[in-house]
């Protein structure tokens, strides 16, 4: 059996200019070619908002709402994201780095491309995504859900995977040991399979 391709890596954004914290006055209008550091989008609400060639350091993105939005060749480091809904969207290009990703959503978006690293991912909802070499790398996943998610050419590597829900959904994923293992308690209950103890 061939082995799985490893993912693509994202493409990195295009961005001139030093980084500031001022944001556009017409977000809806998106933020395009922008390096933006310490700027806050904080509860924002922006439907279909399109972030394109962005670099995002230490941004506060907590509970900012952009259902069917477009994130396209971004960079994203050391941001608070608490409960970033980004549900039917398009993330292709993007890297999340240290970021405070818990209870983001995610919910039926497509991903290509997507590298989350070194992220705080509790109980974020990746639910019916459609993934596309997407990788996950020294993730907090605890209780994060992936009920009917699709994957290829992705991996998960080094991530804490406790109460993971929806463990159907990582189908394909390549998975190294030690994640195949902490995932054996999970895989076990949704296969309805019982230890049994040792005689």
């Amino acid at each position: 059996m061939a082995a799985p391709s490893t993912p693509d890596a994202p493409s990195p954004p295009h961005v001139d200019g030093e980084a500031g914290a001022t944001l556009p006055d017409a977000i809806d209008e998106g933020l395009i070619e922008l390096s933006l550091e310490g700027a806050s989008l904080a509860g924002t609400r922006a439907r279909g908002l399109t972030v394109r060639d962005c670099e995002l350091r230490g941004c506060d993105l907590a509970t900012l709402s952009a259902r069917g939005g477009r994130m396209l060749r971004v960079a994203i480091s050391g941001c608070r994201a608490t409960g970033l809904d980004w549900p039917e969207g398009a993330v292709r290009d993007v890297t999340f780095r240290d970021c405070q990703l818990d209870l983001a959503s995610f919910r039926f978006a497509g991903m290509q491309r997507v590298a989350f690293e070194s992220c705080v991912l509790r109980e974020a909802d990746f639910g019916e995504t459609r993934c596309e070499s997407v990788r996950f790398h020294d993730c907090d996943l605890t209780a994060a859900s992936f009920a009917g998610a699709t994957f290829r050419r992705s991996e998960l590597r080094d991530c804490t995977l406790e109460g993971l829900q929806g463990v159907a959904g990582l189908r394909g994923v390549a998975i190294s040991w030690a994640d195949l293992v902490a995932l054996a308690p999970a895989m076990a209950d949704a296969l309805g399979l019982r230890l049994l103890e040792q005689a």
